[in-house]
């Protein structure tokens, strides 16, 4: 890329040095410039029929140049665009490889020839057949050969595994990421960003992170149904095992049921209690205690919005202790004051 856009510069500049010259020998030639640059221009003109073989020489070598540096820059975009297209390159060679296997079989394992379902007898050997047999065995050598291809191409597939697993995170990260700038760009393309979101669980259903913004897309486009089956699917995924993870997955739900009616807030208590005794079990630093107060501050609107005045005092204490007397509480003790 670096490359490129200096060769474009490098052109642009000869173009624009060419373009500038001309322009300035039609101007003196025509007498803009005065009756002495006329007169240079005339001189030069002269001199340069009187050395025309010189002059001649060197547009050749400057036409040679020319040619040798565009055939350089197309040998090198041939070469880039087939280092774009590897991928598919790729495919093509991996479906000749298999077709070229199958083809194979028959030879290698003489049994897929025979025309009835059991097996031929073994074949016998004779006196000379097997005293050669103690010197060189090709059916024991073939063996060897077999078991050692069997070893490496079980480390090949173990290592595809691992490759196969890192292109998937890898694809599903550039799914999020596009989604969330084509959201950023437009922010009127939520269904596309939310379509992107799902592309990524595609790829991992199991995906923490997929899941999450699929529920907040979801809740944004108003699809309140597909965001609680998101948001379930989170808390399932995560598990207590997960910590802090697990607890953020049951706060995010326990907010999207504050809005429900009194069955929904009844539910919503219950996981963020959960979601503070796991934080409680875990050791997580600065972020484990910024949880905790995220957790009670939801604890406190979920009793606020159910007119549990005293309840949601003692969480909204709770919520200060961890987080500081910030401004974004300030709204629940208006409310309960």
């Amino acid at each position: 890329m670096l490359l490129r856009s200096f060769l474009q510069l490098i052109a642009l500049l000869l173009f624009s040095l060419v373009f500038v010259t001309v322009l300035l020998l039609l101007s003196a030639y025509a007498g803009y410039l005065g009756g002495d640059a006329r007169v240079w221009v005339e001189w030069g003109w002269a001199e340069a029929i009187a050395r025309r073989e010189l002059i001649e020489e060197v547009f050749a070598l400057a036409g040679a140049i020319g040619t040798l540096t565009i055939s350089a820059l197309g040998v090198y975009k041939s070469w880039h665009f087939a280092e774009l297209n590897l991928p598919a390159r790729l495919e093509d060679l991996s479906r000749h490889w298999t077709r070229a296997i199958n083809a194979s079989r028959p030879a290698v394992v003489p049994e897929l020839r025979l025309e009835t379902i059991s097996f031929a007898p073994p074949r016998s050997r004779g006196f000379v057949g097997k005293l050669s047999a103690l010197v060189y065995d090709p059916d024991q050598a073939a063996l060897r050969r077999c078991t050692k291809k069997v070893s490496k191409f079980e480390a090949e597939l173990r290592a595809l595994g691992e490759g196969q697993r890192r292109c998937q995170k890898e694809i599903a990260t550039r799914y999020l990421e596009l989604g969330s700038l084509l959201k950023r760009c437009d922010p009127d393309a939520g269904q596309g960003a939310l379509n992107l979101f799902k592309k990524a669980l595609e790829v991992d259903q199991q995906d923490l992170d997929a899941l999450e913004l699929s529920a907040r897309q979801a809740l944004s486009n108003g699809m309140r149904e597909q965001a609680r089956d998101y948001l379930l699917r989170l808390a399932m995924a995560t598990q207590p095992s997960k910590g802090l993870r697990h607890a953020r997955a049951l706060r995010f739900h326990a907010e999207f049921l504050r809005g429900g009616n009194a069955a929904d807030r009844s539910l919503a208590r219950v996981q963020l209690e959960t979601a503070i005794a796991v934080l409680n079990e875990s050791d997580g630093g600065d972020t484990r205690t910024r949880d905790l107060g995220l957790t009670y501050e939801m604890l406190a609107r979920v009793h606020v919005a159910a007119r549990r005045f005293r309840l949601a005092r003692a969480s909204l204490a709770e919520a200060k202790r961890y987080l500081g007397d910030i401004d974004r509480l300030k709204d629940i003790d208006d409310t309960i004051s």
